[in-house]
This record gives C-alpha cells, structure tokens and sequence, in this order.
C-alpha cells in the first residue's frame, strides 16, 4: 500500500463529510426547520447562549425562539 492508497483513503474520507455537511446544511436552511435555543433557568453567566446565538447568525440559521427551562430550579422545586 503506498502514497497513492492513502490519498485515496483521504479524499473519500473529505468527501463523505462534504457531503454530511451538505446535508445538514440544507436541512438547517430549509424554511421548515425551526432552531429554538433552551436555556436554564440559573444564576450562571448568560454569556453561551449569546455565544450560541452569534455562531448561528454568523451561518445565517436563525432562532425561532429562546426557552427559558425553569422545571427543577429553585423557585419550582419547593
């Protein structure tokens, strides 16, 4: 097996995540995908989810909405 194989085995490898890329890229620009970002409902820096939001702006996938999960926190948990 020389240089050659390798090559080989490397691009097939590039293109099969070219095209998982492709793939999942199409989904997420489809009009009926709908990314909705949860967050916890705790006293920790909000500073990921900007973060999280940016990224996705940056490649054009908006959010639908944002969803603050207040189930076990401990306003809820008595």
């Amino acid at each position: 097996m020389g240089p050659g194989f390798e090559a080989d085995r490397v691009r097939q490898k590039l293109n099969e995540r070219i095209e998982s890329h492709t793939r999942l890229k199409s989904r997420f620009m489809s009009p009926s995908t709908h990314v909705k970002l949860v967050l916890n409902n705790e006293r920790l820096s909000l500073s990921e989810p900007r973060c999280i939001e940016r990224r996705l702006a940056d490649i054009d996938i908006p959010i639908s909405c944002i969803v603050v999960n207040t189930m076990g926190t401990g306003r809820d948990a008595g």
